[in-house]
């Protein structure tokens, strides 16, 4: 072992400790994530922790099951269960959380697996890490009834080698079920062509589905029964279900939709509010086996040389052949593009998005001829999200298909006690299509979904600058991310750039990220201030990323204002393996001022290094301070790397101190 010292000391160290303390520790903490999950013991099994249900998991014929993954790399590789059993009532099921897994979630299963039999050791140079599932959808129970559940884990050869306690659960009552079809929705075959044809079409069913919403009783259903149903905005209300097992398709006019949302409320940039709305409500779930569908974009095909109105299919290295697989339904599992436009093609390129920028320039008697750039930017930043849920207490989300929103897929708001699992989303290449916004939101479990986005696929945002301390708002805390399938992304997981507030007790482990910019993605500057701390990502498999793993506090947003100073500390990042980078392997940079420190690095494997032009280095620390690097290895570079003399690692360190490398 060896140390890096950086002669220098910055006595602002000591001021950014002082702001942190003032501001952060408004943030609620809820223990540090390495002591609570701690680490396996050498000889024996770790008991099985964690077994629960999540939020609102248990429904009238079904229970989902979640618990904690073994948390030490070195007890993954001697006690690592192979897979899981579910004794209900006593009993062991014959279906394991492997093969439940696969049924329940069938696109991120097949999608998954394609994923491990392209990277192989053979052609990675090392075996990419993969974790067993650690839930289970327990279905065909019976409605109003006490059930007993365990988990076991078993070894290869099928033998239990650890338990959980047992848990008891009973089940809803069936629920009451209205079909927005009996209050006049109607579903079309043909959406028409003619603006005010499409107008009426969906005024009616937005006035259909809200009657359908207002009628139904406590803890009953709102059916969106198979068919097309175009519609204007909605709200939900608390104590309900949305079911959506055919398609929402929303209207492409945005003068249909209700303009004023403020994403905090310190901000004076207005936006459009959503396709489906809450504000303030409780105990809500959104399931079924449809789709809800922005209109934002028109398709772009997957040699990006042509716009369409037709569905467009794309695919990528380690997604599945569908010519080779035997599937009913194919194109429900094919991958859609959108185009990738900006605020000055969005005229072109855009539907519901195209719309919104009009109206918004409109507003100040403007054309999108007529307004200047900086206007048009203006106009480009109040396209609607499609989902809106704020203030939420209790919310599940599972199974739907999300596609093509105008600007973000789903946010949510002010909100706890959230669980979303086994939702398709599908939203590359659309601009700032986010996938899963959580903000100044806490207590959230996100697992088992498949995630294809144009922008950062699961983001953390929790306020901006000095108002943020005034506003009441909380922080982002209390979150786990696991068994997820993320393709593409500017960021798989991406703590800001909003982060006055604070984020922290996060732990993401078990993910596989695939085509992604930067799967580990921390950004924020001095003026927006707060930061990230108290987070373990650990056991992930990355493929073709740009840069693996991204800690900046010099993200370009929000500029002005006092320097409050943004701080990313206390982090755990292990048992990892990347194969394909572009540009950073590790690119930790921070304000001299405000350094980043305790960042913890450890068993993570790099193959394939140097695929973009990287004039920096393949590593860049810049700021940091009492960190470390345990066990880092550099399998192979590209020729390319090779050839400009860029093959080498840990050359790139500045203003660094108290940083230790253990290199294997």
């Amino acid at each position: 072992m060896h140390k890096v010292i950086e002669a220098e000391r910055d006595i602002c160290y000591n001021l950014h400790m002082s702001i942190i303390r003032r501001f952060m520790l408004s943030a609620v903490f809820v223990g540090c994530v390495i002591g609570a999950y701690g680490a396996a013991k050498e000889t024996g099994f770790q008991k099985i922790t964690g077994f629960r249900v999540p939020h609102l998991g248990a429904f009238d014929s079904k229970v989902y099951l979640v618990w904690d993954a073994p948390s030490d790399s070195a007890s993954v590789e001697k006690n690592a269960p192979v897979d899981y059993a579910l004794f209900v009532n006593g009993k062991r099921l014959s279906e394991t959380a492997s093969q439940n897994y696969a049924r329940v979630n069938p696109m991120t299963s097949l999608y998954r697996d394609s994923f491990y039999n392209y990277y192989t050791k053979k052609r990675v140079g090392f075996d990419m890490v993969r974790v067993s599932p650690t839930s289970f959808c327990a279905d065909s129970l019976s409605p109003e009834t006490t059930y007993t559940f365990r988990v076991a884990s078993l070894n290869k050869k099928g033998k239990i080698i650890a338990e959980s306690e047992e848990i008891t659960v009973t089940t809803l009552s069936a629920p009451v079920v209205v079909s927005i079809a009996d209050f006049g929705a109607k579903a079309v075959a043909v959406i028409p062509t003619d603006e005010a044809e499409i107008k009426s079409l969906a005024e009616q069913n937005a006035v259909a589905i809200q009657k359908a919403i207002v009628a139904c009783p406590d803890y009953g259903v709102v059916l969106v029964p198979r068919g097309t149903f175009l519609t204007a905005p909605f709200r939900l209300k608390s104590h309900m279900t949305l079911q959506v097992d055919g398609e929402i398709l929303s209207t492409p006019f945005a003068e249909q939709y209700e303009f004023g949302f403020l994403l905090y409320p310190y901000r004076t940039d207005k936006r459009y509010y959503g396709l489906i709305n809450v504000d303030g409500a409780e105990e809500i779930r959104i399931t079924g086996s449809g789709a809800i569908d922005g209109n934002g974009w028109v398709y772009m095909s997957a040699d990006g040389k042509k716009l369409s109105r037709d569905v467009q299919y794309y695919s990528e290295e380690g997604d599945p052949d569908f010519d080779k697989l035997k599937l009913a339904d194919k194109d429900s599992f094919r991958l859609r593009k959108y185009r990738h436009s900006n605020a000055k093609e969005v005229f072109r390129d855009g539907i519901l998005s195209a719309s919104a920028c009009a109206q918004v320039l409109g507003m100040s008697g403007k054309t999108p001829e007529t307004a200047t750039d900086k206007e048009k930017k203006a106009a480009y930043g109040a396209r609607s999200t499609m989902l809106l849920l704020r203030n939420v207490k209790g919310l599940f989300v599972t199974g739907v298909t999300f596609r093509n929103p105008s600007n973000h897929t789903l946010n949510i708001l002010d909100s706890e006690n959230i669980s979303v699992t086994g939702i398709r989303e599908m939203t590359y290449d659309c601009n700032n299509g986010d996938g899963i916004g959580l903000i100044h939101s806490k207590n959230a479990i996100l697992w088992n979904n498949f995630i294809d986005t144009g922008d950062d696929s699961i983001v953390f945002s929790a306020g901006v600058g000095e108002p943020a301390f005034t506003s009441g708002e909380q922080a982002v805390t209390n979150i786990r991310i696991f068994g997820n399938y993320i393709h593409h992304g500017h960021g798989g997981v991406s703590f800001g750039s909003h982060t006055a507030m604070g984020m922290s007790d996060v732990h993401v482990f078990g993910n596989v990220f695939s085509h992604t910019d930067v799967p580990f993605r921390c950004k924020s500057n001095a003026v927006t201030g707060g930061g990230a701390f108290d987070v373990l990502f650990e056991n992930n498999a990355i493929a073709e990323a740009n840069q693996a793993f991204l800690i900046t506090t010099s993200y370009d947003n929000e500029s002005s204002g006092t320097a409050l100073g943004a701080v990313f500390h206390d982090m755990t990042i292990r048992n990892c393996t990347v194969y394909g980078v572009g540009m950073n392997t590790i690119c930790l940079e921070s304000d001299r001022h405000f350094p980043a420190y305790n960042l913890h690095f450890s068993d993570i494997s790099f193959a394939e290094v140097g695929r973009g032009v990287n004039t920096i280095g393949w590593e860049a620390l810049v700021n940091l301070r009492d960190s470390s690097f345990k066990n880092i290895r550099f399998v192979s570079y590209t020729d390319k790397a090779k050839a400009k003399k860029r093959d080498k690692s840990w050359v790139n360190m500045v203003h660094c101190e108290n940083v230790t490398f253990d290199q294997k």
